[in-house]
């Protein structure tokens, strides 16, 4: 890839220079009189603009994607000019093979063996470009949301009262011209929602919709306060009563409340679970907590940051635009949880960035929990949310990144991808291409991280099923053999 980028650089500078030396050529046969100096000057500054768009377009991986200076952001207009130009190269370029890490265990093999989709990724050509993307996410949200009077069409929200008195939700897909599937279904999927989403989010969506159609039955969890589409907004206390906490970036106890009433209601039927951005740094502290116990079969993580305040640190400083949008909803749904602004009386009160995910933690989320309200504070409440360490894991979970990610840096994708060392259970996903909590395929997008963790979880399944069959037949054995001896 690094090669056939410096390749186009090349190119880039050859288109650069034809259109220099045309510019000139044409304007000393034409004269003054039919093409001005002033038209001279602007066809060279277009070619400028050009050839230093595809110029940033072809950079190899990793891309720059950070707006945080006016070089970066000029970079970062310059690259949509240049993604844009080159869709009809994306289109016809081979896919991807991604980089997966794994321990060759006779279990990671048998999964993998099964698992075709994890050879070859190819992103839709019109939204390679992080920014468009995202804007196409954001379009998802406002304008390809059904209206909310037909959200029960789709959704049965439970709501689910925790013991210190707060509300979770949890929303099961279930889509009134696929209930015939859903009724019948013999597997569920359990999806940690997104920084404060719901059900209705796209990127949740998505994955409800193609879990749906191939028959599983769907479960979205929504955190205290959180729901962008469906509010899971607190109902309110009663006089001289206090508000529960709100929700907390480890959510701990709320997800394995969840899970075990998922487990509860549907004995005998496998979970498997996916987490999305921040539901994903919450699942992976689940399945590392509970090792051995935990209730769900499989899991697939999808960028999820290796920790909390670097994450939210380098969203600031590099995408202040985006973590100013996520630190206001961060904002909506404390107060919706019930907790008021954080007193700013005494304390050391550092100014990080205006409405940024930094400020909403110090001035919300730590101070809720118990934390001191300053920038100390904060960052002792985001380390003590740190996931367990992936070394607690005990079943199959994959680990899916990418490289052109807008939250999560090259550095922490390399640090995601080195897990698979720490435990064998533990299979790394890394692709070029692809934006934070989808990867669109195909040039009407559809979700790659749907078809390819389905198909993971599927075998891991398969190959349990046959696993305990197995020991079955062995156990029916020895007692057939212990019969004969007696």
């Amino acid at each position: 890839m690094r090669k056939k980028c410096v390749g186009l650089h090349w190119l880039c500078l050859a288109y650069l220079a034809i259109a220099c030396v045309g510019t000139i050529f044409i304007y000393d046969r034409i004269g003054t009189d039919g093409f001005s100096l002033l038209g001279a000057i602007a066809v060279f500054i277009v070619a400028v603009v050009m050839s230093s768009a595809i110029w940033e377009a072809m950079q190899p991986p990793p891309r720059s994607s950070t707006h945080g200076t006016k070089l970066a952001a000029v970079r970062m207009v310059l690259q949509i000019l240049g993604d844009i130009i080159f869709i009809p190269v994306y289109a016809m370029r081979p896919p991807e093979k991604p980089l997966m890490g794994f321990q060759r265990t006779p279990l990671n093999l048998e999964i993998l063996s099964k698992c075709p989709s994890l050879e070859s990724f190819h992103q839709t050509p019109w939204l390679r470009n992080v920014y468009v993307a995202f804007i196409y996410l954001m379009y998802g949200d406002f304008v390809l949301v059904p209206p909310a009077s037909k959200f029960d069409k789709y959704v049965r929200r439970e709501l689910v009262e925790t013991p210190d008195g707060g509300q979770l939700a949890l929303d099961w897909w279930e889509e009134e011209d696929l209930m015939h599937m859903t009724s019948k279904a013999k597997r569920i999927l359990f999806i940690g929602s997104t920084f404060t989403g719901d059900a209705m989010v796209t990127a949740t969506r998505e994955m409800c919709k193609a879990y749906t159609r191939s028959g599983w039955r769907v479960v979205v969890m929504v955190k205290r306060g959180c729901g962008f589409s469906m509010p899971n907004t607190h109902p309110g206390v009663k006089d001289g009563e206090q508000y529960p906490k709100p929700w907390c970036l480890a959510s701990t106890e709320d997800m394995k409340l969840c899970i075990d009433l998922v487990a509860e209601r549907y004995p005998g039927i496998p979970i498997c679970g996916v987490g999305l951005s921040t539901g994903a740094g919450q699942l992976r502290d689940y399945v590392g907590r509970a090792g051995a116990n935990s209730k769900l079969a499989a899991a697939v993580i999808a960028d999820a940051a290796p920790e909390w305040e670097w994450a939210m640190s380098e969203l600031d400083k590099n995408i202040p635009l985006i973590a100013q949008a996520l630190g206001v909803a961060a904002q909506q749904t404390l107060k919706a949880g019930g907790t008021e602004k954080a007193s700013m009386k005494g304390g050391n009160f550092n100014q990080i960035l205006s409405q940024g995910l930094m400020e909403a933690v110090r001035d919300y989320m730590a101070p809720a929990h118990g934390y001191e309200h300053s920038d100390e504070g904060a960052r002792q409440y985001m380390k003590d949310c740190q996931p367990a360490p992936a070394s607690g894991i005990a079943v199959p979970t994959l680990e899916m990144i990418s490289l052109n990610d807008t939250l999560i840096t090259p550095v922490m994708v390399e640090r995601i991808y080195n897990l698979h060392k720490e435990n064998p259970n533990v299979v790394t996903c890394v692709t070029i291409e692809g934006t934070h909590m989808v990867r669109w395929e195909g040039n009407s997008p559809s979700c790659w991280i749907s078809r390819t963790s389905e198909e993971y979880f599927n075998a891991v399944l398969t190959a349990k099923a046959a696993d305990a069959q197995s020991s079955s037949l062995q156990k029916k054995g020895k007692t057939q053999q212990t019969k004969q001896r007696r």
